[in-house]
């Protein structure tokens, strides 16, 4: 009779311990990894609506709004429509983003772009009127961090181009 080899209970027991006891000492390394990717994924996600709007701005001949609320991490985007501003989607940052500074954008005060591809700054409730009368003639920041990473994403006068750096400290 032929014996059969494989590998004893004991055996499997030592190899699962041993990865288990890896798994333990790689995991907050790996979690702090993953929450550095989730702000990188939000600036990305932050950056692509704002170029999303000023250039669905220029191709469908219309407003659309910004608007940045930092404490309650959220943004979102609207569209106007003949006298109203029809809001389109809210979009929420991980927990483990923070809004570090914003210049002028709030919950209240949002970046319009127009369809000759300039930006305003106006009052989020207000009319086109009264927003083309207010024109972005400084450049706006929005710096966003998770533990020593900043990402600083920059809206450049009149046309409220966006352009982001990262800074490690």
């Amino acid at each position: 009779m032929r014996r059969l080899t494989g590998f004893s209970i004991l055996e499997l027991l030592l190899v699962m311990t041993i990865i288990a006891g890896l798994l333990i000492v790689a995991s907050p390394s790996f979690f702090r990894v993953l929450k550095g990717h989730t702000l990188t994924y939000d600036v990305h996600q932050l950056v692509f609506t704002l170029k999303q709007l000023q250039s669905n701005a220029f191709v469908d001949h219309r407003y659309y709004q910004f608007t940045l609320d930092a404490d309650n991490q959220s943004y979102q985007t609207a569209l106007y429509t003949q006298d109203a501003w029809l809001p389109l989607d809210t979009y929420a940052l991980s927990p483990s983003t923070q809004v570090a500074s914003v210049t002028s954008l709030t919950a209240t005060q949002g970046l319009v772009y127009d369809p000759q591809g300039n930006a305003f700054l106006c009052p989020v409730t207000a009319t086109i009127s009264t927003c083309l009368e207010s024109p972005l003639t400084a450049t706006q920041s929005i710096t966003v961090y998770h533990e020593s990473r900043y990402h600083t994403i920059e809206l450049l006068p009149v046309n409220g181009y966006v352009s982001h750096n990262v800074v490690v400290k």
